[in-house]
């Protein structure tokens, strides 16, 4: 017996972009949603706050939409987002470093990228940076481009070859 309807049926689904996809992937690696993480393959595609983990010895490259690159070190935690501006003009990817270390080239023009991390926030475009969170601080070094670097306290500009080491969130930035 076959039902026909000729009653039109809505579906509701929601599109999520795609911001990045993971790629490059030596040793154990995480990713996805919070509470619904599984390992990490060449190819996955990283959706709006999921978090990619490396173990010890695992390491990861993620392709944003862009043409920007992220290398993830051993150890590392790294949440990934978005933010888009109320006339969806533009969008803004937005990294939140939980632990370890990442490498970094940004080529957003002149829509910044933003990473978070240990009460510091820094924005950039056109950048090749590294940005590490350790318990001592957090380090940052630009090879080339210009990173605005934000704490609670203090902002600071940086250009190409400069550096900060062991920044705390609630420290003055032009002293370093």
């Amino acid at each position: 017996f076959l039902l026909i309807s000729s009653l039109p049926v809505f579906c509701s689904a929601k599109t999520v972009p795609v911001l990045a996809v993971l790629s490059q992937i030596k040793g154990k690696v995480k990713a996805g949603p919070a509470k619904k993480m599984t390992e990490g393959v060449n190819g996955k595609m990283l959706l709006h706050r999921h978090r990619v983990r490396t173990e010890k010895k695992g390491r990861a490259t993620i392709f944003f939409y862009d043409g920007s690159e992220v290398r993830l070190f051993g150890a590392t935690e790294l949440i990934i987002g978005a933010k888009k501006s109320r006339d969806s003009r533009w969008m803004r990817y937005r990294l939140v470093l939980i632990s370890g270390s990442l490498w970094g080239y940004f080529v957003r023009g002149n829509n910044p990228v933003e990473i978070g991390g240990g009460g510091t926030r820094l924005q950039f475009s056109n950048t090749f940076l590294r940005f590490s969170k350790k318990k001592t601080g957090i380090d940052i070094s630009v090879s080339s481009g210009m990173a605005l670097v934000f704490n609670k306290v203090s902002s600071i500009k940086l250009l190409a070859g400069q550096r900060l080491y062991q920044i705390q969130q609630n420290e003055f930035l032009p002293e370093k």
